[in-house]
Order: C-alpha cells, then structure tokens, then sequence
C-alpha cells in the first residue's frame, strides 16, 4: 500500500513538473515575441531619431560655414572663395572650405586634401592664399550633401565661387542650394541667396520645425 501511494506521488510529482517546464517554455516565448515586436518598433525609431540630429548638426554647420564667409569678407575687405568640390564623393566624403585663394591655388585647394592647409598656402601677402575653415562628413556616416547643378563663376572648378566685399554678395548667377540628405530618407536644404541671405528648410515637408522650400 505504502509502494503504491510513493508511485502515485512520483507520477503526480513527474506530471506537475512537467506541467510547469510546459508553462515556462510558453512564458519564455511570449516574453521572445514582446521583446522582438518592441525592438522592431524602438531600434528604427531611435535610428531615426540619431539620424536627424546628425543632419540636422550638419544643416546648422554649412549655415554656419557660409555666415562666416560673408563676415570675414566684411571684417578682411576682400572676397572670400566658398567650395564645395564636386568630385569630394569619390574620395569617400562631402565636404566644404572657406578660404583665401590666390589664382595659382585655386586648382590645388580640395576640401578633401589631407594637407589641406599647405596645400591651400600659395605665397604671401595680398597675392597669397589659405584656408580659413572647413567642413567634412565621410559618406560611412549615411549622411551626403551635394550643390543643385549650376553654371559656376569658373567652369574648370565646379563648386566653387566667391563672397564679394563690400555688398557681400555671391558670384553665382542663381541661388546655392545644399541638400543634407540621408540613408533613412530625412533631408534638410541650406540655401544661400545672390544676395547673400542664408535659410534652412526642408525639401519635402515641414520637419523638425523647420519650413518647407519655397521652390
């Protein structure tokens, strides 16, 4: 008698056990399936969220970059050369540089150059040029930004044109638009009048507060 009770209670004891490894088995798949619902929602959603700031940080830079080619030509009383070279993407980047450039440097002065700052030093004096700032992001970051197509001051160096003292005014026969953009589909606009007036806006539709692009 006393045999037959320790059986049934093994049996029932091996049953519960069993019962409750069953139990734990679909406990731990529905917290597999929450976790994967909620990482596929979060993870984007913070991508997106990272990306933004980055174009945005960059929009606030080139802004930046041409207010201060306009003040240095005010503060200096001589114009000032804006570039953004064309052909940067091929050496992995987007980048821009301010900078004072006599004739014989402007086909030497990349953005994009290791040595940027002796490459841009051409002799000395009013005749003389260099760097004064620049502005680069490596296309691994998922962000680029690239000049609308326009006929530039000096056909054999697309992308590059000048501030001119007194009115500060560009040399550019339209207005300079830079589009931020990146691999999550956010895009910003930073646009420089012939004028000189700086603006940034969005291409699209209104985000992150800024407006959309008249045109």
């Amino acid at each position: 008698m006393l045999a037959k009770m320790m059986r049934s209670n093994l049996n029932f004891m091996a049953a519960n056990t069993a019962m409750q490894r069953g139990v734990g088995l679909i406990e731990m798949a529905v917290v597999l399936v929450v976790g994967s619902i909620i990482a596929a929602t979060v993870i984007p959603s913070m991508m997106d969220a990272a990306q933004r700031k980055k174009i945005i940080a960059t929009a606030n830079e080139i802004s930046s970059l041409m207010g201060y080619a306009r003040s240095e030509s005010l503060n200096s009383g001589i114009d000032i050369d804006i570039s953004f070279d064309t052909d940067a993407h091929t050496k992995g980047v987007s980048c821009a540089l301010v900078a004072t450039q006599s004739e014989a440097a402007t086909t030497k002065c990349k953005c994009y150059d290791a040595n940027i700052s002796k490459s841009c030093k051409v002799g000395a004096g009013p005749d003389g040029g260099s760097m004064l700032r620049t502005f680069s992001i490596p296309l691994t970051s998922g962000i680029t930004f690239s000049t609308n197509s326009l006929v530039w001051p000096a056909a054999g160096m697309p992308g590059r044109f000048s501030v001119t003292y007194p009115k500060l005014t560009t040399t550019l026969p339209d207005d300079l638009k830079v589009t931020i953009s990146g691999t999550r589909g956010f895009k910003l606009r930073v646009d420089l009048s012939t004028s000189g007036r700086i603006s940034i806006c969005s291409p699209d539709r209104p985000e992150a507060g800024y407006p959309v692009c008249a045109s």
